[in-house]
């Protein structure tokens, strides 16, 4: 629908802008899908980076950036990435594996992940790990 205005100019009316705003919605919900695959599938390789993902994706890395600006995912590719390795790390932390390894199976550097993963959390994964213990939780 559209109304003209003087002129003969026409411009959407409020029908059109909402048909435009959902299907908006619908290819940020499907690339955030596809964005979430990519990284369940891909998190574990150390060198899974933004411009491996940007790749996966068929879109150079800066224009990802602006397809995540675009859909308003609030964070940034490399968080995006960092955010799923931590948040699988602190799944697997459940377990008995040591954390160490956890950190490797994330793709994360052991040097760096203590670090990031207080940052995050505000423990450190060893006593996230000694917690389980402790409860008997695994």
């Amino acid at each position: 629908m559209q109304r003209e205005f003087s002129g003969g100019e026409k411009v959407p009316t409020k029908a059109v802008v909402a048909t435009r705003d959902e299907a908006q919605l619908a290819k940020a919900r499907a690339f955030h899908e596809k964005v979430q695959r990519l990284l369940a599938k891909n998190h574990a390789r150390a060198d899974y980076n933004v411009a491996a993902l940007a790749a996966d994706l068929y879109q150079d890395p800066r224009h990802l950036q602006r397809l995540f600006s675009v859909y308003a995912f609030g964070v940034t590719p490399k968080q995006m990435l960092t955010e799923y390795r931590l948040a699988r790390a602190y799944e697997l932390l459940q377990g008995d594996r040591p954390v160490g390894k956890v950190a490797e199976s994330c793709g994360l550097d052991p040097k760096h992940f203590f670090a990031a993963f207080k940052a995050r959390y505000g423990v450190l994964p060893s006593e996230v790990a000694a917690q389980r213990r402790e409860t008997g939780i695994a």
